[in-house]
């Protein structure tokens, strides 16, 4: 991030002369900077101090906001020691002078290799802390004994299992019962445990020991002792007990297994707390007391009314605490997540209600609540930024697609199939199936290219065969980003230009088409200024003959006479004039499929006798069958065309004509071959196709008409028409529609 690019320039020498590659972008701007944090996915953000509009604090401050993770390292010429020993406070990772950057590489990768670190740091003690619920999850719930002594050990505390495993309960023990208890060969070392125990408070001690069952036996425990008796929520000898008279049974085979439970863990950061029948407390731990006194400012005491107490700081979920309770002292486990809300105070956490049983009847219930709060926010926030990437993707008008280096689709967004109406998967070959056959070697040596040139945006822009066979015209990038491990694929990101295209198709027709209809103009010009002012004029002057004084009537008969044929000839040219204009009037006429060979055979009939005066030979080859055009034009187009080839004939030579079909890109060609006397096209080929041209006028008798009406008929159903011709050697007229 600099703002002046030779400044930029040395950065990257620095960066080049070090042994790792890298890909730099270079910012100027506050939103190229925010755009790049979101879009160019950096390693690492190397910053001027002073930037045009903002200074690298805003930029690191916009960094911190965004939540992502990434090395901040400052670049400047000038800054005090001050302000650069609380950047490095706040969270920048280095900063150098730009007349030392020769460290710059060294700063790199000394910040990216200490990010690393504390990353793996983070997902370490991230994966502990879930083992570590776990494993407490495993321990309050287990069979395992407790037992909580005064200073005197007598017993104030006995947990379910306890009872279970010894017959006995706290009522059974009177002061100093408890070592009558202890068999006579394991007393000796047990007093020794129990002082060390007075001796070292919070510190536990392991004691294994052989106890007196009410029935009468011993049975092998073992477990900790911990002097709590200076914890307020203690406040006595805490015993963790388990039986293991089965293992001592079986000592080889239960010393090849390992215990997964040594302690159940009473000052931990998990909520856990207990209630009886009467729904009242019978113990909490101090988590659970330090956080009610810390967030409601409420003391929470052993024997307080559970739906008191919670009335006092949360009397709206009354009666979903209810609920919850008396569902689970029907036997049931209830699990669920609560989020706490108290001013600027927010907590989410995890409980699991669990009936306590004895004897198949459950006498109370036991609590735990884990923190998640910070789970929660973190999952929140994947989600939303999840929830909006793929919106964007979704709902975005341009299509996405990712292959792999084999042309098989790993990913295709939704508005592909919007776009070509089906699934690219589905299509085995989809390249050299669905690009279109002019565009496919630019597309394959575009791949190519981007093959041996990853992270490179290559422009291409194709047409695609959508589901109806038609094809669409798209432009977009191709990056290979094989080498991208959040990624591993050839990305395509294309959009539809079908009607941009069209659009600009459609300029170019209409620029031709006004170029061909000024011609015709310059045509009707000629004609009013030539053929109608010819007749005009003999018949003004014809009228002023008539009207002279004088005139014997032989001049005024032969005035008529000549005033007769003046407007005979007037009047062919307006009729010309109008059926001329009637061929641009018709052409709304219905198209509809047209099959060559019955075209031809109507033709041919309709002028039998004329074929067969002339011997006239036609031969056909229709590679395309058929054509939806307005018939009427076609059958004038071939009719004139097979006319004029009989007309300029070669004297004492059969007339051989060949009509033949094929494909030419996207248009259908027809070929009209003779053997005639040709036109000299060095000296007519521009006048061809003109109005009353006529090349051979003492070979055959005419007006000029027939090749300007065929091309204007072509013209009129969206076609063109051209011709080859040697003189003595034939004419070959050539039509694509």
């Amino acid at each position: 991030m600099e703002d002046i690019r030779s400044d930029a320039d040395i950065i990257q020498r620095e960066l080049s002369k070090a042994d790792f590659k890298s890909e730099v972008s270079w910012v100027q701007s506050a939103e190229k900077y925010k755009l790049a944090l979101r879009e160019f996915n950096p390693d690492i953000i190397i910053s001027d101090h002073s930037l045009r509009g903002f200074k690298s604090v805003d930029a690191f401050q916009w960094l911190r906001e965004s939540g992502l993770d990434i090395p901040f390292i400052l670049v400047t010429a000038t800054i005090s020691e001050e302000f650069a020993v609380m950047m490095m406070r706040e969270g920048v990772a280095d900063y150098l002078l730009k007349d030392r950057l020769q460290r710059l590489p060294l700063a790199v990768l000394n910040a990216l290799k200490k990010w690393q670190s504390e990353r793996e740091k983070k997902m370490s003690i991230e994966m502990l802390m879930q083992n570590e619920q776990r494993f407490r999850a495993l321990i309050e719930n287990s069979h395992d004994m407790t037992c909580v002594t005064d200073e005197h050990f007598r017993s104030v505390f006995a947990s379910p299992s306890f009872e279970r495993q010894t017959g006995r309960t706290v009522s059974d023990q009177k002061e100093g019962a408890g070592l009558d208890n202890i068999h006579p060969d394991d007393r000796s070392e047990y007093y020794v445990i129990l002082n060390r125990a007075i001796a070292t408070p919070r510190k536990y001690i392991p004691l294994q020991y052989r106890m007196l069952h009410k029935n009468g036996k011993y049975i092998w425990v073992e477990g900790t002792v911990i002097n709590m008796l200076n914890d307020e929520a203690i406040h006595g000898m805490l015993f963790n007990l388990r039986d293991i008279t089965e293992r001592k049974e079986a000592e080889e085979l239960l010393r090849r297994s390992k215990a997964n439970l040594t302690a159940i863990i009473e000052n931990s950061n998990v909520s856990i707390y207990s209630i009886d029948r009467q729904f009242k407390y019978i113990s909490f731990n101090s988590f659970v007391k330090n956080s009610l006194k810390q967030i409601y400012d409420l003391d929470v005491k052993v024997g307080d009314p559970v739906f008191e107490f919670l009335a006092r700081f949360d009397p709206s979920e009354l009666e979903m605490w209810k609920k919850v309770y008396t569902d689970a002292f029907s036997g049931n486990r209830v699990e669920f997540e609560k989020e706490f809300s108290v001013g600027d105070y927010y907590a989410c956490l995890n409980f699991s209600i669990n009936p306590i049983v004895e004897d198949h009847y459950v006498t109370g219930l036991a609590c735990f609540a884990w923190d998640i709060t910070e789970q929660r926010l973190a999952a929140r926030k994947v989600s939303q930024s999840e929830a909006r990437f793929r919106a964007l993707i979704e709902n975005n008008y341009d299509a996405i697609v990712m292959r792999d280096a084999k042309g098989k689709v790993l990913y295709a967004s939704p508005s592909v199939k919007r776009m070509l109406g089906y699934f690219l998967g589905d299509v085995a070959d989809g390249t050299a199936q669905i690009v279109h056959h002019d565009d496919l070697v630019t597309i394959q040596q575009t791949y190519t290219r981007l093959l041996s040139e990853p992270g490179v945006p290559f422009p291409v822009s194709m047409r695609i065969r959508k589901a109806d066979g038609t094809y669409m015209w798209t432009e977009g990038t191709i990056t290979n980003m094989l080498d991208n491990e959040e990624v591993k694929g050839i990305v395509s990101n294309f959009r539809d230009i079908t009607e941009r295209k069209e659009s600009e198709l459609q300029r170019e027709r209409m620029t031709l088409d006004l170029v061909e209809r000024n011609k015709d103009l310059e045509q009707y010009a000629y004609i009013v200024s030539h053929n109608l002012r010819g007749p005009v004029a003999n018949i003004l002057g014809i009228s002023n003959v008539i009207e002279m004084a004088g005139a014997s009537s032989k001049d005024k008969e032969d005035a008529l006479s000549h005033l007769f044929s003046s407007t005979r000839n007037l009047d062919e040219v307006i009729t010309d004039l109008n059926q001329i204009l009637q061929l641009q009037q018709n052409i709304h006429e219905q198209k509809e499929d047209i099959v060559f060979q019955e075209l031809i055979d109507e033709v041919q009939s309709s002028m039998d006798g004329l074929l067969k005066k002339n011997e006239v030979e036609i031969s056909v080859d229709f590679k395309v069958k058929k054509i939806a055009t307005v018939k009427s034009y076609l059958y004038s187009i071939f009719y004139n065309l097979i006319t004029n080839s009989i007309k300029y004939k070669k004297d004492k030579v059969r007339p051989v004509i060949k009509i033949t079909s094929d494909v030419a890109g996207e248009k259908i060609r027809l070929r009209f071959v003779d053997n005639g006397i040709g036109i000299d096209l060095d000296i007519h080929g521009p006048k061809i196709f003109g109005l009353y041209k006529r090349f051979h006028p003492d070979h055959a008798e005419g007006k000029g008409m027939g090749l300007f009406m065929t091309k204007t008929q072509v013209e009129s159903i969206g076609g063109k028409i051209s011709v080859k011709s040697q003189v003595n050697i034939g004419t070959e007229f050539i039509i694509e529609l």
